[in-house]
């Protein structure tokens, strides 16, 4: 079956849309920002925080935040640009983590 004028369509990306496809530089960004997401929950929850952003910039943890993020960039060689946008996504994540928890 030939599929004719499909985006996507060719011998690198089987018929797929290449939108559908995440790159491995991509998984990587993903599994650092999950890593520093998680780091981020467990010292929210072990705070008296009440808001979610606030961690990022606490002085009790900023330090130990700052030190998670780094850890979650080292075994990809992320750039300090990379790291901020890992960042950002795990302060999303974060969010959503502390959402989700409240609801249970």
């Amino acid at each position: 079956m030939k599929l004719e004028g499909f985006a996507g369509a060719g011998p690198n990306y089987q018929g797929v849309p290449q939108t559908l496809k995440e790159r491995p530089e991509d998984v990587e960004r993903n599994m650092a920002a999950e890593a520093l997401a998680d780091a981020a929950l467990a010292y929210f929850e072990s705070s008296r925080l009440e808001d979610p952003d606030k961690i990022w910039d606490d002085p009790e943890y900023a330090s130990d935040l700052r030190a998670a993020e780094i850890e979650a960039c080292r075994p990809y060689g992320f750039s300090n640009d990379i790291a901020a946008t890992v960042r950002r996504e795990a302060e999303t994540r974060l969010k959503h983590k502390v959402k989700t928890e409240m609801r249970h």
